[in-house]
């Protein structure tokens, strides 16, 4: 039986131009593909952004950065998390772009003897205390950078803690911080670097925190970062969703009302009822907690998950006509069949966690189709 993710490039392109549509010309956009693009596959996702007028690309792994280089990929790529010496090296070698952190990274590079010139950006934190430096460290670390001729200063740039949130005056605490801090670059003599600080929230909702700059990632792939933030912007139909989850019923079965269905017999068939078996489970990226609590779609009719997710199936209650249902019809996880729809936000409200923990989580071995 066949279990797929579809992913619409065409609606990806969209929303790359959606996006960009907001930002001033001279404005670059970065397109994030860390963690295999949120889950929707990282070479072909990059791909279409960069198709679309993505400028740059933000990952987390050296290895994510190699495979769009061999992929072909000539444009900027930046890591956004911390890299080793030896990856610094590699890094440097690919034309690939890696994050100061702190004063302690900032001598750890500036002790390596590069081949090719290693392009930096300067990681600051002005206030989501995550990664970062502080503003009195910028001068000591850029000195120290300064030591090594083969390092090139590249960029500066921050994370806005909580404009999802609508936190408007957090956010502008955080802009003040992180234009003390190009004051402090600028005034080292370093004038001309790339300044970022907006993610697709900021883009979205904070024109003052698009900089040089723009890092979208959950937007690319037509999830909001909140519905605090989709409300607030106010055009729902801005991003398009990319991605549907389908498999089909492996097996149809009859249960009279009073058998135990699944594991630890927890679920009893209240009434005769028609099962189908899909060969998806918590490894697929159907979280356990959805059983008895989450749908999926069948037919355009939406379909309980009933009993305990296994790790490889999950049991389902048919409620279209019995006499119309075989083994090998499709099922919908996430997307649209008829008028009916499931979407990440909905399971992810179900669960109590965000859309990208759902998205990101369907592992690579489930097979993604490029449309």
């Amino acid at each position: 039986m066949e279990t797929y993710l579809e992913i619409n490039l065409e609606n990806l392109k969209k929303n790359v131009k959606n996006l960009k549509s907001l930002l001033k010309a001279e404005t670059k956009f970065l397109a994030v593909v860390k963690s295999n693009a949120y889950g929707h596959g990282l070479v072909e996702c990059a791909q279409a952004a960069s198709q679309a007028g993505a400028n740059w690309f933000g990952v987390v792994y050296l290895e994510e950065a190699m495979s769009l280089r061999k992929a072909g990929i000539v444009k900027p790529i930046l890591i956004i998390k911390s890299v080793s010496a030896l990856e610094a090296r590699q890094a440097a070698n690919q034309d690939i772009s890696v994050p100061i952190i702190s004063l302690s990274q900032a001598h750890e590079i500036a002790d390596i003897a590069f081949d090719k010139p290693l392009k930096v950006h300067l990681k600051i934190d002005t206030g989501l205390n995550r990664l970062g430096m502080e503003n009195s460290e910028i001068e000591e670390a850029v000195k120290v950078l300064k030591s090594n001729t083969n390092i090139i200063i590249e960029g500066i740039y921050s994370h806005l803690a909580s404009v999802e949130e609508g936190d408007m005056d957090y956010t502008d605490f955080q802009i003040k911080n992180f234009r003390d801090s190009i004051k402090i670059v600028e005034g080292l003599g370093y004038k001309d670097l790339v300044k970022h600080l907006a993610a697709t929230s900021g883009t979205l909702l904070k024109p003052e925190a698009h900089f040089d700059m723009v890092r979208c990632g959950i937007g690319l792939y037509g999830l909001w970062p909140s519905a605090d933030s989709k409300e607030a912007f106010g055009k729902d139909d801005f991003l398009l969703p990319v991605m549907s989850y389908k498999t089909s019923i492996d097996q149809i079965k009859e249960v009279k009302a009073g058998e135990k269905i699944g594991y630890g017999c927890v679920y009893e068939a209240e009434h005769d009822m028609t099962i189908g078996i899909i060969p998806v489970g918590y490894y697929e990226g159907i979280d356990r907690g959805l059983g008895d609590m989450g749908e999926v779609l069948v037919g355009g009719v939406r379909c309980p998950i009933i009993g305990r997710v296994c790790m490889n199936l999950a049991i389902i209650e048919l409620k279209a006509e019995s006499s119309k249902l075989k083994a090998g019809q499709e099922v919908t996880i996430i997307g649209q069949d008829g008028q009916e729809e499931i979407t990440a936000d909905e399971l992810a409200d179900l669960l109590g966690t965000i859309n990208y923990e759902v998205v990101t989580r369907i592992p690579e071995c489930v097979e993604r189709k490029f449309v």
